[in-house]
């Protein structure tokens, strides 16, 4: 009876032995998933910053002058603007990579789903999207074209500036700026 209760014991810390190696294998995993979202996140936060510090002081006065149709735009705008749509991208992208990571988190094999995906990167590149400008920069980056196909049919591809309400009243406001300009100039 001892020895049959002694070899009970043995299979039981055997199996308690896998148990905890295999707890042990998924805990090692999650480890290495969490490393690597935080390796992203960490790596996208500085190339944001970067390109936030590169598009300037007011990137949406930039934005405003891009609207504005009587202005002709600088190439510092310009640089500031690209800058400023390389920021919103590598936010969207950013946002992509972390979101399947954590969707993964659990180590069930499944990455985000391609609707949430798309919608996450859509709303990143809204800003992007809604004016003519930013969409022909758009046409030049190399996109996933599940994600293009996802941009092209989202209501903010149609948008105009004039669809952009805060963008409207910085150009209305641009243009009492320079008419006040004008008339300071000619006294």
């Amino acid at each position: 009876m001892l020895e049959r209760f002694s070899h009970i014991i043995q299979i039981i810390s055997g199996i308690v032995l896998i148990v905890g190696v295999v707890l042990v294998i998924w805990q090692i995993r999650q480890t290495e998933r969490l490393t690597q979202a935080t390796l992203a996140d960490t790596y996208f936060d500085k190339v944001i910053a970067q390109a936030a510090a590169a598009a300037g002081e007011n990137p949406m006065a930039a934005y405003a002058r891009m609207c504005d149709k009587e202005t002709p735009l600088s190439f510092e705008d310009a640089l500031v603007l690209h800058n400023l749509f390389l920021q919103r991208y590598f936010l969207a992208i950013s946002t992509i990579v972390v979101g399947n990571v954590a969707a993964d988190g659990f180590g069930t094999g499944l990455a985000a789903s391609n609707d949430r995906v798309e919608r996450l990167f859509v709303s990143n590149m809204n800003l992007v999207i809604a004016t003519e400008y930013g969409r022909a920069w758009f046409e030049e980056m190399d996109v996933p074209p599940d994600l293009r196909k996802a941009v092209e049919a989202s209501p903010y591809y149609q948008n105009t500036c004039e669809d952009m309400g805060i963008i409207q009243r910085m150009i209305e406001t641009r243009i009492k700026e320079k008419a006040g300009e004008a008339t300071d100039g000619d006294n």
